[in-house]
């Protein structure tokens, strides 16, 4: 099977980076396996992580190439159906482990999306995130025209560009790994991979989760029980959202009894 490798070669400088976290994490042999070009790989060495299995490994990667990777592993983790459970298990630890991004470069964005500076809309903006995601951060914030306590969801800066180029090379590299490595045909990485892109690419444009939300507020006959919060369209731009704040935990959490559970 022939495969074009302009998405390799369109995106030379990212994809060495790649390369050389994924050497630094014992995956070498299998670079070389894939048909990577010539001298960009032998150059490196691995790093020391014998201790670390295959699906730490894999996670640790994911981590240490940013956005793009970590989201794809956040999607991946609730995927039991096509992926093995010990890969799920590691997948789930990046939901709640990505590193914020400093509030001065965040506050380029808010000054960019709102038609006036922060405190012209709230009285009070904790610049300390409550929430890291890869794409967004979420702040708590006061509103000045009601005095409702609010959610402030912002992404990160300077994102579609790179995280098209990252979806490129993990779509190459999906199609070099169906293509050579018999053991993962039965996952179809192709198809998982080109799924995820799409579904990143939307979550850059937030109106859609927006719009979502409030369509989903206007069909749901049980409000009492379950409900999106509340979007203030006032402040809704592809790159800022505000939703009323909700107090609660995640759904995953520990500290959740079965009974709870099932309310």
């Amino acid at each position: 099977m022939s495969l074009n490798p302009l998405d390799l070669y369109s995106n030379a400088v990212r994809a060495k980076e790649i390369i050389t976290v994924l050497v630094r994490h014992g995956f070498g042999d299998l670079l070389e396996q894939l048909g990577m070009p010539k001298g960009w790989v032998k150059r490196l060495l691995p790093g020391d992580n014998a201790h670390l299995n295959l699906w730490q490994r894999i996670r640790i990667v994911l981590e240490d190439l940013g956005p793009t990777f970590v989201k794809f592993g956040q999607i991946l983790s609730t995927r039991p159906d096509v992926l093995p459970e010990p890969l799920i298990i590691e997948l789930k630890q990046l939901r709640s482990k990505v590193r914020p991004v400093p509030f001065e470069e965040i506050e380029s964005i808010l000054l960019t999306e709102l038609p006036c500076d922060v405190e012209t809309h709230f009285t009070e903006f904790d610049k300390t995130p409550v929430a890291c995601g890869s794409i967004g951060q979420v702040y708590r914030a006061v509103l000045r025209t009601t005095g409702e306590q609010v959610a402030v969801k912002v992404q990160r800066p300077g994102l579609k560009k790179p995280i098209k180029a990252d979806i490129e090379i993990i779509g190459w590299l999906a199609r070099q790994l169906h293509s050579k490595v018999e053991e993962l045909r039965p996952f179809d990485l192709p198809e998982i991979v080109a799924e995820t892109g799409r579904g990143i690419m939307q979550e850059l444009d937030f109106t859609i989760e927006s719009r979502n939300a409030q369509h989903f507020n206007t069909l749901n006959v049980n409000p009492e029980e379950i409900f999106a919060p509340k979007v203030y369209d006032e402040f809704t731009t592809g790159r800022l959202t505000v939703t009323e704040w909700i107090e609660g935990v995640s759904p995953g959490d520990p500290s959740i009894t079965p009974e709870e559970g099932v309310r």
